[in-house]
């Protein structure tokens, strides 16, 4: 049986920018390191300053409200409808966006470039991921087909497995250069992307019900390899 294969791509729903701030100094002297590590509200307290020295104080105050709650601990929880996994729940979570059940390709600019290009990324994939059954992948790229670890994404089950092409806005160097056409495209499009990787799940596995952690960042599902398009497959679908 077929494995289920796609490119997941988490994007910002507005790009902010960035900036750098000097929290921690480490330094080695005679083979000592020493390092001057800030308390937790020091720190949440240079986020808010850099943020209001780059963007103003009125300009960010949607986001250093939420900044706020965020460092307090608060957890935002809403029902969206009458089925009981219609609802929100986001530990970071900004107000005023729009919120929809699934958003159509046809309101996205950059997703409709991604759809319109997914042989692209389909034969790279092939090429690169599936050579040798997978064992030059293995030697070649990092962290392959790697397993959850944080308790949220574990929820997921042990057979939900990624290959990370860009992770905080980083595009990871040695798996980016194994997949320059798919980098390219994701690249091109002008999405503000935050993530993107490749998944794979195993035949007869599902993903429990879940809601991300924050309301700003959109999940894009690409997928490349769905069985259950004729019947000599089950049946592969998505809930939302």
């Amino acid at each position: 049986m077929r494995r289920v294969i796609g490119l997941l791509l988490l994007v910002l729903f507005h790009r902010v920018g960035c900036f750098e701030i000097s929290g921690v100094r480490i330094e080695k002297r005679s083979n000592v390191l020493r390092a001057s590590i800030m308390t937790e509200e020091t720190y949440s307290q240079r986020i808010e300053q850099s943020l209001k020295r780059k963007y103003g104080t009125d300009e960010m105050s949607r986001v250093l409200s939420s900044w706020r709650d965020l460092v307090a601990g608060e957890k935002y929880e809403a029902v969206l409808g009458d089925h009981p996994l219609m609802k929100q729940e986001a530990r970071s979570y900004l107000p005023g966006l729009t919120v929809r059940p699934f958003w159509s390709v046809e309101n996205l600019e950059w997703a409709k470039k991604l759809a319109e290009d997914w042989q692209i990324v389909r034969n790279e994939f092939d090429t690169i991921a599936l050579a040798d059954g997978g064992s030059s992948l293995k030697k070649r790229g990092n962290n392959v087909w790697a397993v959850a670890i944080d308790d949220e994404a574990s929820a997921y089950g042990q057979d939900w497995r990624t290959l990370v092409l860009m992770d905080r806005g980083r595009w990871d160097p040695i798996n980016a250069a194994l997949f320059p056409q798919t980098c390219r495209l994701i690249d091109n499009s002008g999405i503000p992307a935050v993530e993107a990787f490749f998944a794979a799940m195993k035949p007869k596995t599902i993903i429990k019900p879940h809601s991300d952690t924050c309301n700003f960042v959109l999940t894009s599902h690409l997928g490349l390899v769905i069985p259950g398009q004729d019947e000599s497959h089950p049946p592969c679908r998505l809930s939302v």
